[in-house]
């Protein structure tokens, strides 16, 4: 059994042109990779997800019996080089339902939620500036919302045309904001 690594990408690089830039990253052992332009399945799941639609999709299959470090060294050269040829948004996951790392406008983020996979040689790869996220809590549970919270932030992020995720953030912001103001 292997374990599987996801990257969507929104770019306008041709599917030759991300082959190309791979081409330097396929003889890694206890590693494969597929690079395919994105199906219609994965462009309404990471659009529903992540409201952005990938146009590339590129697979990291491990062997379980590979080298860890070696392997996640690997796929976060791979992921960076990529990245660093493109300019669109960005999602890294694990086995579809961890997500390590995200690229939002520009920006880009490190999801912790993993511990084993952020070793500091991994931080250590990924070009500054960057931004810590967590979405667990110190015990590696998820964080909830109740559920008449859900469903106003719902409301609220359908009538603007924007994720729940953008409208939890921007609100936490405006109440960190006024918290330090008051400081």
């Amino acid at each position: 059994m292997a374990l599987e690594y996801t990257l969507m990408i929104e770019s306008k690089l041709e599917l030759i042109e991300a082959r190309n830039i791979l081409s330097n990253f396929q003889d890694l052992p206890g590693m494969t990779i597929e690079i395919e332009l994105s199906d219609q399945e994965d462009k309404a799941f990471v659009k529903d997800q992540f409201r952005f639609t990938p146009s590339l999709s590129l697979f990291f299959i491990q062997d379980k019996i590979a080298d860890f470090s070696l392997a996640h060294s690997n796929i976060i050269k791979t992921t960076i080089a990529l990245l660093n040829n493109c300019s669109g948004d960005a999602v890294l996951d694990f086995n579809g339902d961890t997500i390590l790392l995200r690229r939002i406008k520009s920006q880009l983020f490190i999801y912790q939620d993993d511990r084993d996979f952020w070793q500091p040689f991994l931080l250590k790869l990924v070009p500054q500036p960057y931004e810590l996220a967590l979405t667990t809590d110190l015990n590696n549970r998820p964080i909830y919302l109740e559920p008449a919270v859900a469903k106003f932030i719902k409301k609220m992020a359908l009538k603007k045309h924007k994720s729940m995720d953008d409208i939890v953030n921007l609100w936490l912001k405006k109440d960190i904001e006024l918290i330090e103001s008051v400081k």
